[in-house]
């Protein structure tokens, strides 16, 4: 563990330079597009995790700086107490003494080196932990949020709007905005999203927490986040055009007023700065071109000359230290080479074995097209979907995109089936139904269902057509069959067997929204809740203990509905539907 903190103290000493310089290049590119002084930032917390750099004449780190060690600012203490104790008298030969004896102890002392190794992992691991905390309690805090667009939400529990999410981004917005706010805080939202810059914060933040120690690193994640936000403001302009400066400072000034205590924990993605903000948008002017080559030969000669190391400073290091560290150093580094000649071998054998390995190719039956299909639907795997589908327009026609820096965006946060929660039933001619169970947190759960065509194609089968559709509304007997008929029988979701009777029924005895969960104990109600049921008339046919029959009639058909209560019996249980039959 010394060996690590030695390390990542002296990345540290290095990386303050480097931090001086970014800023002062910041300072000169004031006038320039952020989108620069946000990419400078990278170099830091490059040299900050990378402890290899390579060796060149360009570069801009002072030899002096990078022979800095920690041993040169801290006095060490050595761990043997034998070796910091002058004794003047030598033992006498086959002489017991305890004195001399528990100087001359050789069993092992922690090191200064040791105890601030110790302290260091400890406060970063504590840091860490507090804000994967402060993040789990910001995510209940928003289980009641509404959705109103995909990957959207509005929650009255939070006063700013923030991105939220490492694998499945989501933009969540405060309550109580105007429509205009709402537009340009999710433009600028989706901005990030599209950028990852929710990934890019979450790395700095735990770079930030190894580095804990070093308040300029802490400056740096401050000024690299302020510098996102800018860039993601004018992105906006860029694509909104000029004439929305005021209103959308003013929009920014609005987010001001609720920014006290926005996020407890930083990989939560938060606004911040709003003040520097606002300037920033009012002086935005479109950049010239020539500025804008300026400015990137600046940038791409900073990253040259601060990624890398001086000529020649390995050896002068090996020159200050002592022999045995001269020699340790040097069987490190042939141990360094050989693990990089292996594994330069092991990537070069990796990337002929892919060159020649085949392409992956369809599905070989329509089966296991099927369960492919449902498998990346569940998953929200677009590129899985795309790869899937024989007209790349479908893929677009069900609510995909293809973002711009080539990745694929499919679905949205709730509802939406959850893994293996689906039903193949294979038809003639080249046709498949495949139904869903999406959840949502109430917990409710509406029949999705896909209906597919497929087609032979390079020795497998794809997708030829599929269409899409959601039975939150079930108006008519035939809506009813297409949602719950399959293979000649009746098949609903079974709240018991996904678990989802008892969190319904402790939302009703706790009074959650008591209004809401209350009719679920009268069983006509509760049939029609659990299968969308509308457009229809739904009567008690009869009632027991635990157990009830409700018929469901619409113009062109009726259905009875078998109830039961699986929690609790009498009033105050809540009713689930156990099975469906024809009148």
């Amino acid at each position: 563990m010394e060996g690590v903190f030695l390390s990542v103290f002296h990345m540290s000493l290095v990386s303050s330079y480097i931090i001086a310089v970014v800023f002062f290049i910041r300072l000169l590119l004031t006038r320039a597009p952020k989108l620069f002084s946000y990419l400078l930032w990278g170099i830091v917390f490059i040299r900050l995790i990378c402890p290899l750099s390579f060796e060149s004449v360009i570069s801009l780190v002072p030899a002096r700086v990078n022979e800095v060690r920690f041993e040169q600012l801290v006095p060490q203490v050595s761990g043997n107490v034998s070796e910091n104790i002058q004794t003047h008298t030598a033992p006498k030969e086959n002489l017991y003494d305890p004195i001399y004896d528990a100087v001359t102890d050789q069993s092992p002392h922690l090191s200064v080196n040791g105890i601030l190794a110790i302290l260091w992992i400890g406060t970063a691991a504590g840091l860490l932990l507090y804000n994967i905390l402060s993040l789990m309690a910001l995510r209940r805090k928003l289980t009641d949020a509404e959705p109103i667009d995909r990957n959207i939400y509005i929650s009255g529990h939070i006063r700013t709007p923030f991105v939220i999410g490492l694998f499945r981004p989501a933009v969540y917005l405060p309550a109580g905005l105007t429509d205009e706010e709402e537009e340009y805080v999710i433009r600028h939202e989706r901005v990030h999203i599209s950028r990852r810059d929710y990934l890019v914060k979450a790395a700095a933040f735990f770079i930030t927490c190894i580095h804990w120690f070093n308040p300029l690193v802490w400056i740096a994640f401050i000024l690299m986040s302020r510098d996102m936000e800018m860039a993601c403001d004018e992105r906006v302009l860029r694509e909104m055009g000029n004439t929305i400066k005021k209103d959308y400072s003013n929009s920014l000034l609005s987010m001001a007023i609720h920014e006290n205590g926005v996020l407890s924990a930083p990989l939560a993605f938060g606004e911040n700065a709003v003040k520097s903000r606002v300037k920033n948008v009012l002086r935005y002017k479109k950049p010239a071109f020539g500025l804008i080559l300026f400015v990137t030969v600046i940038c791409a000669v900073s990253a040259c000359g601060l990624l890398t190391d001086p000529k020649g400073n390995t050896a002068a290091a090996e020159n200050t230290t002592a022999a045995e560290n001269t020699t340790a150093a040097e069987n490190t580094t042939a141990a360094e080479n050989t693990t990089a000649a292996e594994n330069t071998a092991l990537a070069v054998n990796t990337a002929a074995a892919e060159t020649s390995a085949p392409k992956t190719s369809a599905p070989k039956t329509p089966e296991a097209l099927a369960e492919a299909w449902a498998k990346a639907f569940t998953d929200r795997d677009g590129e899985k979907i795309s790869k899937l589908l024989a007209d790349q327009k479908q893929y677009e026609e069900l609510g995909g995109e293809v973002l711009d820096d080539g990745s694929y965006f499919f679905g949205w946060s709730s509802p939406w089936p959850w893994e293996d929660d689906y039903q193949i039933v294979m038809g003639p001619e080249n046709s498949m139904v495949i139904y869903y169970n999406a959840n949502v947190s109430d917990p409710h759960i509406t029949v999705w269902r896909n209906d597919i065509t497929y087609e032979e194609s390079s020795g497998g089968y794809l997708v030829s057509d599929v269409r899409f559709t959601q039975y939150d509304s079930v108006s008519s007997a035939a809506e009813f069959n297409e949602a719950y008929f399959r293979q000649g029988e009746y098949v609903v979701p079974d709240y018991k067997a996904k678990g989802l009777t008892g969190p319904l029924q402790e939302q009703y005895d706790t009074d959650t929204n008591a209004e809401y969960y209350s009719p679920l104990t009268k069983p006509d109600y509760a049939a029609q809740w659990q299968l969308n049921l509308t457009d229809g008339t739904a009567d008690i046919v009869s009632q027991g203990d635990k157990e009830a029959v409700v018929s469901y009639r619409w113009t062109d058909g009726t259905v009875m509905i078998q109830m039961y209560q699986p929690e609790k019996q009498g009033e105050d249980g809540i009713w689930i539907v156990r099975s469906v039959d024809k009148e």
